[in-house]
């Protein structure tokens, strides 16, 4: 018990009872839900009430450039529907520091001091390549998207996009780039719990290569797009063996510094204990 204390004395090792992490994670969601209602405020605050700012605008922007008019709505409650999808998905933007920080409390204590300090990092990481992967889908994918469905127009029809459609393509396209891109943290956290190495990691690379493809395939809807989604995340593949291989190098030294204040505290003598004449000096 002495060499886990001197070699761990940061982790508090308190057990708690099932009800108390039930109650726990009750706590949790109850600020998470809350969090995600003042999102919903500040979502109504930003479609609502900045001058001269539509929110569905700005959403349908790449169709409207790309057909050089506006597009149409059929249903009644198109409008309404397709606000607070817009909304739901504005509301969960805003949240999302205080969800991963609710997150974070509730596997807190079972981690270590120097865990802990990455945690933050990460988090900042995490919703970084989020953001890029929407970025990337709205300036660059969709265009490209609209442009060629676009392409297959002919004198025999009228092209009469609905609002509706764009809008939930859009977000479709937006939150799938944004999970795709958060790849490199869950092979972060794959690495730091031994369960993914830098060299199974290259030793698939070629199976990669077509498991990106599939994924690609199967989040956006034409060859196009799908071209531009498998370029940057093999990108974020080939980056994720780089970070395993300094995760890997990471946990390797603090295994070697853990043996070795066991060895010392193995090796020291007890209290009481005559010193041998080869230990004086």
């Amino acid at each position: 018990m002495a060499a886990k204390n001197k070699r761990r004395p940061e982790y508090n090792d308190v057990s708690m009872p099932i009800l108390s992490h039930l109650e726990e994670l009750r706590r949790r969601l109850f600020f998470s839900a809350i969090a995600v209602l003042v999102g919903a405020l500040g979502a109504y605050v930003i479609m609502t009430q900045i001058p001269g700012f539509d929110l569905l605008d700005f959403i349908a922007r790449p169709a409207t450039q790309a057909l050089g008019k506006k597009m149409i709505y059929t249903g009644t409650t198109d409008m309404f529907k397709m606000y607070f999808n817009a909304g739901f998905v504005v509301a969960m933007i805003i949240a999302s520091p205080v969800i991963f920080y609710q997150v974070w409390g509730f596997v807190a204590p079972a981690m270590y001091a120097k865990e802990k300090r990455v945690v933050i990092p990460v988090i900042f990481a995490a919703v970084a390549l989020f953001l890029a992967g929407v970025a990337l889908a709205y300036v660059v994918v969709l265009p490209m998207t609209m442009t060629f469905f676009l392409g297959f127009e002919t004198e025999a029809a009228v092209p009469m996009i609905t609002l509706s459609d764009f809008i939930s393509m859009a977000i479709y396209l937006c939150v799938g780039f944004g999970i795709c891109f958060q790849l490199p943290i869950v092979i972060l956290l794959l690495s730091a719990i031994g369960i993914v190495t830098p060299d199974m990691l290259r030793k698939f690379r070629r199976y990669a290569v077509v498991g990106v493809l599939i994924l690609s395939a199967a989040v956006t809807p034409d060859p196009t797009t799908m071209f531009f989604m498998w370029i940057p995340l093999y990108g974020l593949y080939e980056v994720s063996i780089w970070i395993a291989s300094f995760v890997k190098r990471w946990r390797d030294g603090r295994e070697d510094a853990l043996d070795e204040e066991e060895d010392e505290v193995i090796a020291a003598p007890s209290r009481g204990e005559p010193r041998r004449l080869d230990q004086l000096g």
